[in-house]
């Protein structure tokens, strides 16, 4: 678990992402037949530094 303020999360992401579709795409299969996958991050700051609401 990553506690810390890390200005690579949007690495992190991507390493973590690549993992998953590593271990879901069996030797032999084509990129087409990766499953949809979701990935959730809860993070005490806001990362990206911008809103969903407005107000």
């Amino acid at each position: 678990m990553q506690v810390t303020k890390n200005k690579y999360l949007g690495k992190r992401l991507r390493y973590y992402q690549s993992s998953i579709d590593r271990d879901t795409l069996d030797k032999g299969l084509t990129y087409m037949d990766l499953k949809n996958t979701y990935l959730i991050f809860i993070c005490p700051s806001n990362p990206s530094r911008t809103y969903l609401v407005n107000g």
